[in-house]
């Protein structure tokens, strides 16, 4: 592998990285992962001193020095994905396995539980009363939908009924359906056939959300924040059946739903006022 000191090091870098996606796509991942794998690839290949014709210690030093510059899931993202393609690349024979560098020897991180951030019931209503078309519309259906960005930028008109909402693109090449919620079959139903974003990427979609929430003086709302409100409400509206939240936001794990299901404060207050307080009056018993 051609270092990025040398003559044409950066372009065999780059030539390496979309032999890796291609395999990739051969494998059938889908592109939200390989995105997120191809990302890092890039960004070693940019700042690592010799590109992707690093060793274990220059690599090992660079991820080290991203420790507190990204967070620790992203750094987490970053160990898997140039583990992955190390190991892709001595295996087909792109990297010399005698080389200098051992993936095995790369650090591992396990990603830490995220939590729950829905939306604050009086900045979702700025976001959803305020902002500007179209951004207001991609807003309601994330919130009222679920929908993630890459699933939003997807939606096609002819995807919504008044029944259900029909998520074709799901994560992971899933589908499922959502019931329509009336407010977005009222906001949907007179629109003309074609792409709801108008063929924008998931970034573009994020990007004109979140620009849009800043300029209404709400910088802490973000777009992906809306699924988070949605599965929060969801989950309460279903009695804390986590199953039905489940199936609603397309997750294969109900581990993975409960990072999304915030427990509203009054309930938390409920819970612990509902255990009877033990006085020596009532310990006594009745006479």
């Amino acid at each position: 592998m051609t270092t990025t000191g040398e003559s044409g090091g950066m372009s065999t870098d780059t030539a390496q990285i979309d032999a890796y996606v291609r395999h990739l796509r051969a494998a059938g991942h889908p592109d939200t992962t390989i995105n997120t794998w191809r990302s890092p690839l890039r960004r070693a290949a940019a700042e690592l001193p010799h590109g992707l014709a690093a060793t274990t210690d220059e690599v090992e030093a660079w991820l080290a020095g991203l420790r507190g510059t990204v967070s620790h899931n992203t750094l987490a993202s970053y160990c898997t994905a140039l583990r992955n393609f190390y190991r892709w690349a001595i295996r087909t024979g792109r990297l010399d396995p005698a080389g200098r560098l051992d993936p095995a020897h790369l650090p591992r991180i396990g990603t830490r539980r995220g939590q729950p951030h829905p939306v604050p019931a009086d900045q979702l209503a700025i976001l959803l009363t305020q902002a500007r078309q179209p951004y207001r519309l991609w807003a309601l259906i994330a919130a009222y939908q679920g929908l993630r960005c890459c699933e939003l930028a997807r939606l096609d008109r002819g995807d919504i009924t008044e029944e259900t909402v029909h998520v074709r693109h799901g994560k992971g090449g899933a589908q499922r359906r959502v019931p329509t919620h009336p407010v977005v079959w009222e906001a949907v139903r007179d629109l003309p056939p074609g792409l709801i974003c108008g063929g924008r990427s998931p970034k573009r979609v994020s990007d004109n959300i979140n620009r849009e929430a800043d300029r209404l003086g709400i910088p802490d709302v973000h777009a992906h924040r809306l699924r988070h409100t949605a599965a929060t409400l969801w989950h309460v509206a279903a009695g804390g059946d986590l199953l039905v939240t489940q199936r609603l936001l397309g997750h294969a794990s109900v581990s993975t739903t409960q990072i999304y299901t915030a427990v509203a404060d009054d309930a938390l207050r409920a819970a612990v006022l509902a255990v009877p307080a033990i006085t020596p009056a009532t310990a006594a018993g009745p006479r």
